[in-house]
């Protein structure tokens, strides 16, 4: 799990802003800001993204955890994203892995079609810089859309 934290002017004054409104609106405050602060690593992942079919870079996007979700992986932040992959690529990774073992058993060599190339650690790096003042900014564009600054 990756996490951030955020630096600023005061970051605490924010805090005890959010504490103040509702748990509705907090949330998606929240989601408005993060949102906004992913949206650059999405087009890294994107532009950076294998190319044989094309399908994985055409499903990358962001999925908002369930609270069951978040409850099973151990977050308890209020708001969490899944951010890659989201939709189905066709690609049955079990099915892979069963024939892999039966092969290997076998003795056959197994290789992957599409080597590793790292494209979602480095799009990480690459959008790590100015990822707080990107979620402020969408977190003030919601609040000032809801009237509140």
């Amino acid at each position: 799990m990756i996490e951030i934290n955020f630096k600023g002017d005061n970051p605490t004054k924010i805090i005890k802003q959010l504490q103040q409104l509702s748990d509705d609106l907090q949330k998606k405050a929240l989601r408005s800001g993060i949102v906004a602060a992913i949206k650059p690593l999405k087009s890294y992942m994107r532009a950076n993204a294998p190319r044989r079919t094309g399908k994985l870079a055409a499903s990358i996007g962001h999925v908002a955890l369930s609270d069951t979700a978040k409850g099973r992986l151990g977050v308890s932040a209020p708001v969490a994203f899944l951010v890659g992959s989201t939709k189905d690529t066709g690609y049955k990774s079990y099915g892979k892995a069963l024939w892999y073992d039966l092969g290997a058993k076998k003795g056959k060599k197994f290789s992957h079609a599409t080597k590793a190339t790292g494209f979602i650690s480095n799009s990480l790096k690459a959008n790590e810089a100015g990822f707080d003042t990107r979620f402020y900014k969408g977190l003030g564009r919601y609040l000032k859309r809801a009237g509140f600054a």
